[in-house]
């Protein structure tokens, strides 16, 4: 009976042992465990907010777009103006083809703000309404990154004279393959009981996949659709979400150079539009093209025009554009 304390303590002991190496070697185990986990919540992709607000756009009143094939009226475009707006990660480019810019709007009941105007003159070189109308559709392009998330802000002319009138636009978003994602509709009354106010659309997407959105406006007063504001995701991997240096070139295959009689010519492109390049870190960076202007080509055949540009910290960009 005297010996019972002692197994007693004994089984006491081995049972504390027994725990403390389940736990020293678990708590190990526990501890990696937690450190891997939060190594690899250290490189999981952040999603991030972009807001595209045109009030600070430094060259407000400016075209974006340069000019429009087929029409008489051809208006020149201020470059660094396109440099800005692709600086903000997007591009905007209108189908059918007309001329894009950014101003503000007034009515009686004050001012839109500083918003993105879209004019296609008809037949006669005219265009009453100076925003987005008819067949026309504005397609909105995500430059470096892919989103989940889209949401444009429209408005209409700030005037009584549409007091009532609603309006209807469609948003669309598609992936790189072109491929539809998603769409939604949104109807709103710019100005109601001589007040005026803006709405907003948006598209959704369950994964990173949305590569460029479009408007069209189905419902429109007197002077069109404006947009005023343009929100997106996107994923920040590593330092930075975005390409470190971009380069723009013309569209399509330009034409210039002066043919000789023996069908030779001498090509020039140094004030073509559109054709530079921008860093994240130095912003506007030279541009280098291969064959170099007034380089000699023949005159009937298309040549291959090869840029490339480097920005202080080595990093490189290429691309290429066609003329003849």
């Amino acid at each position: 009976m005297k010996q019972k304390p002692k197994i007693f303590i004994i089984v006491i002991s081995v049972g504390i042992a027994i725990v403390a190496i389940f736990f020293i070697f678990h708590g190990v185990k526990i501890t990696k465990d937690l450190g891997e986990t939060l190594v690899a919540y250290d490189k999981v992709n952040a999603t991030l907010g972009s807001s595209i607000n045109f009030e600070d756009d430094p060259n407000f009143g400016t075209l974006i777009t340069c000019g429009v094939p087929g029409y008489l009226l051809i208006k020149e475009c201020d470059p660094a103006h396109h440099l800005w707006i692709r600086s903000k990660g997007i591009d905007i480019t209108g189908n059918l083809n007309g001329f894009i810019s950014t101003d503000q709007l007034s009515g009686d009941l004050g001012v839109t703000g500083i918003v993105v105007f879209y004019e296609v003159p008809n037949a006669a070189n005219e265009d009453i309404n100076l925003g987005l109308s008819g067949n026309e559709t504005l397609t909105i392009t995500l430059l470096y990154s892919r989103s989940n998330h889209v949401q444009i802000e429209v408005a209409t002319a700030p005037s009584t004279e549409y007091s009532g009138i609603s309006a209807s636009v469609v948003m669309t978003a598609y992936d790189s393959q072109n491929r539809t994602i998603a769409q939604t509709m949104k109807n709103f009354t710019g100005v109601l009981k001589n007040t005026y106010s803006t709405a907003k659309i948006n598209v959704d997407s369950n994964q990173f996949n949305i590569s460029h959105v479009t408007l069209h406006a189905i419902k429109y007063p007197l002077e069109g659709i404006f947009i005023k504001g343009i929100d997106f995701t996107k994923v920040k991997t590593g330092n930075s979400i975005d390409p470190p240096v971009s380069i723009t070139v013309p569209l399509g295959v330009i034409t210039t150079g002066n043919a000789e009689l023996d069908k030779n010519g001498y090509l020039t492109y140094e004030d073509v539009m559109w054709l530079w390049a921008y860093s994240q870190h130095d912003g506007k960076v030279p541009v280098h093209c291969k064959p170099t202007s007034a380089s000699s080509f023949e005159a009937h055949n298309t040549t291959k025009i090869i840029c490339t540009a480097t920005d202080s910290l080595g990093n490189v960009a290429t691309n290429s554009f066609y003329a003849n």
